[in-house]
Parts: C-alpha cells; structure tokens; sequence
C-alpha cells in the first residue's frame, strides 16, 4: 500500500470533544459518521420521505435530499441500484415510493458520490481528521463549495480560521437567520465549529507549516496516510 504525505495539517495531539482520532482512509467509519451526521440534516422528522416531494426551491427530491432530476445519468443510477423494481418515471411523478431500505441504498451511494467531490475541492480531504471531513461533506450536500470560492481557497491553503469566517458570509446564511430563524444556521454553524476547532488546534500547537505525519498505531507523530493500493 502507498502512504500519502501530508504537510503542516495536524496539530500534535490534537483531540476535542468532536474528534479524537485520525483515521486516515478509513472509508467504512468515514461514512458510517457522514450518514449518521447528515442524515438527520437532509430530511424532517426522523423519517426519509419514501415519496418524491418538492424542496424549497421547487426541485423533485426523495429521501436524503437526493434531487430527482431526469437526467440519463440519474435514471441510470436508479437503474443500476434498484434495478426492474423501480420505475424512475413513476418515481419522479410519485406514483411510486421506495422502500426505507431503499433510501439508504441511495443515501450511501449519493455519500460516495459526493465524498468524490470532496476529493476534488480538497486534495488533503484525508489529511484532516475524520469529523471535519463530515463537516465539509455536509457542506457539499447543501452545494455550499466550488472550487472558485474564496472558502475552498482558504482551506486548501491551511488558513482555517479565515475559512471559518468566509464559511459563513452568504446570503442563504444570513436569511437563515431570520426571523425566523431555520435549521440551516444551525447547520452551518455546526460546520464551522470544526473549522475552527481545527484552527485553534494548529494554532495552539504552534506547527502551522511544520511537517507531521500518524504512525500506524495512530500515535500522532506526524502524517502519513494511508490511500491503499
């Protein structure tokens, strides 16, 4: 397997009452946190809707947020995951529903998907630890990053308390904040909380710039990750 070097990035012995362990490629325990963290974020209630209804924007959406948008790439993602027993017109014009299993399955695959994304904003994704990579996952289901943004910018170049102010400077935050206030200031929030946790760590540390790697007992001795084979 290769390992991955990873410069300046972790604060030695960093542990908060968010994260306390650096997982490297642990791609099981990464989504398994990312479902458990985001699931509750993408839909009302405790329960996914089954049945296709329209988002606040007017989209078609099912699930966990997943938006249903008559594509041939989506149609054939349907296909592929649920095969003959979902009829992806059906479903878009709620004549049918998915199974609760059903979602999950999607709500997996759309995580995978967007965890591919996250690798390409950010290119030291694996570098951070494993609940921050949760937090900016997050922010990719909502749509909140593009690699022109002035946030995406700043993480990229270690500066993650400049991130976490520019994190919040739009304009679907500052309407989040109401009156009435919504669930989605309190997302955000939440997600800047680890940007900031991470910058007051490094700063803290005083290794901003310096070299560091994890051995393989996890012990924080500096980074080297592993990206497998």
């Amino acid at each position: 397997k290769k390992k991955a070097f990873c410069p300046g990035t972790v604060p030695v012995g960093f542990v908060n009452d968010r994260s306390d362990a650096f997982d490297g490629d642990d791609t099981s325990s990464f989504i398994s946190l990312a479902k458990t963290y985001i699931g509750p974020n993408e839909i009302i209630g405790t329960i996914p809707p089954t049945t296709t209804y329209l988002d606040s924007e007017g989209n078609p959406t099912i699930g966990y947020g997943h938006y249903l948008d008559n594509t041939a790439e989506d149609r054939a993602r349907f296909n592929t995951l649920f095969g003959a027993a979902v009829n992806y017109d059906d479903i878009l014009s709620g004549a049918q529903s998915l199974s609760i299993d059903q979602t999950n399955t999607l709500f997996e695959h759309d995580i995978g998907r967007k965890i591919e994304t996250a690798k390409t904003l950010f290119p030291k994704l694996y570098c951070y630890p494993v609940h921050l990579r949760v937090a900016l996952l997050d922010g990719i289901f909502r749509g909140e990053y593009k690699s022109s943004h002035n946030t995406v910018k700043l993480i990229n170049q270690g500066r993650w308390g400049e991130a976490a102010i520019e994190y919040l400077n739009r304009n679907d935050y500052r309407a989040a904040l109401g009156p009435p206030r919504t669930g989605v200031a309190g997302r955000m929030e939440r997600n800047r909380d680890y940007m900031v946790d991470f910058s007051n760590a490094l700063i803290a540390s005083s290794i901003k710039g310096i070299n560091s790697w994890v051995d393989g007992t996890g012990t924080i001795d500096g980074m080297f990750l592993d990206f497998g084979s």
